[in-house]
């Protein structure tokens, strides 16, 4: 077989007793030990490629040429050499094993960094590659990827890759984490739910089961992973009790608690199956049902002309809520989320804040010994 020279190194492999292709060291398409032969000062070295696989053998090759340290040289003792894409692969792995059924951000962050690190010239493959001053340069690709974000993806992400290299560190793959630790803010949009309206234009445009889930999620405020996953144990009369899909958060009578009109309770009960809107989980993964439901609601909106998606649902419901002027701890009761939060993100449509903030300016104009509106007071003419 012809040899494998890479700028002027010979790659070839140590073959192990039982491999077929034993007698030829130039053959590198086995799983067998890569090793690296050049010329220096006169005499010939030899040297690991410290890899199975034919591709990293031939960037270790690379950086040898370019006099760059070896893969080995981050130090011995630790797991020196690992590449990016299997240490995410163990991260993910162990991940799994801990319990964590909620690996699609850990997995899409995971393969952005591989991903750019292999974009990079030259292109980055191993985990000691990553230098804090090159993770500064991960952090502002990221930047600019989420430039035009108004959502808390970025800070979500740069936590969880941040989390991968404390994984990295704790494993002995790396000293310390090269990624710099950086405040990242946004601004959250102001909620603008859809219209009473636009929401009958909705419902009166949806057909069959489509209609009978965009009622459920109307009149639950529940958030689409919830509807699609609402089973008979969580809804008992008109009355739909369970824990949060997205948030884990969960408690044992549920951490959200809402009743929905007898008539789309009935018609929910009489579908068949555990599940009303997911039907066969061992055929389907909750990803792709969230994705088929989503379609379909979008669909929906679009024949109605309304610009929504499924998630105005749940804002639709809260702010109708507090409008009315029901109690924030009430309406966090409602839909499985903080006080805290609903008051951050809704706080502009609690009603009970609109009447204090009225109440209290009008007092302070009496104080001023002006009168609720702020007038100057005419004296009384004797």
């Amino acid at each position: 077989m012809a040899k494998q020279i890479v700028n002027g190194i010979f790659v070839y492999s140590r073959h192990s007793a039982k491999c077929p292709q034993a007698k030829d060291p130039g053959y590198v398409k086995c799983r067998c030990r890569k090793w690296l032969q050049y010329q220096k000062d006169g005499k010939t070295i030899q040297k690991s490629a410290k890899t199975r696989f034919m591709e990293q053998a031939k960037l270790a090759a690379e950086k040898l040429s370019r006099g760059e340290p070896d893969a080995g040289s981050a130090g011995k003792g630790t797991l020196a050499g690992k590449t990016i894409e299997s240490a995410v692969s163990k991260w993910l792995e162990v991940r799994t094993a801990e319990g964590i059924r909620a690996n699609t951000k850990a997995k899409f962050i995971g393969a952005t960094l591989v991903k750019w690190a292999r974009e990079q010239k030259p292109s980055i493959t191993y985990l000691h590659e990553i230098t804090t001053p090159v993770g500064t340069e991960f952090f502002i690709a990221m930047s600019k990827h989420y430039a035009k974000e108004t959502s808390g993806s970025f800070k979500i992400h740069w936590a969880m890759i941040r989390s991968f290299f404390k994984f990295a560190v704790e494993q002995g793959m790396l000293k310390e984490n090269p990624l710099p630790k950086r405040k990242i803010k946004f601004e959250k949009p102001e909620v603008v739910p859809p219209s009473r309206a636009e929401v009958e234009r909705v419902l009166e445009a949806a057909e069959g089961t489509t209609k009978l889930f965009l009622k459920v999620a109307r009149h639950t405020g529940m958030a689409i992973q919830d509807c699609v996953t609402l089973d008979r144990v969580r809804l008992v009369g008109t009355l739909v009790r369970g824990n949060r899909v997205k948030t884990k958060k969960t408690s044992k009578r549920g951490c959200y608690r809402v009743r929905i009109p007898q008539d789309v309770a009935d018609a929910v009960l009489a579908l068949p199956g555990e599940r009303y809107f997911f039907w066969d989980e061992k055929a389907m993964k909750l990803s792709n049902a969230v994705h088929l439901w989503r379609k379909n609601s979008m669909k929906v909106f679009k024949a109605a002309g309304v610009d929504m998606t499924p998630h105005d649902w749940r804002h639709f419901f809260i702010t109708e809520k507090l409008s009315k002027g029901m109690r924030l701890e009430l309406v966090s009761k409602l839909v499985g989320t903080s006080a805290d939060e609903i008051k951050e993100t809704y706080e502009h449509w609690i009603q009970d804040t609109e009447d204090l903030l009225d109440e209290a300016q009008s007092q302070d104009f009496l104080a001023q010994g002006l009168d609720e509106q702020g007038n100057e007071v005419k004296p009384t003419v004797q």
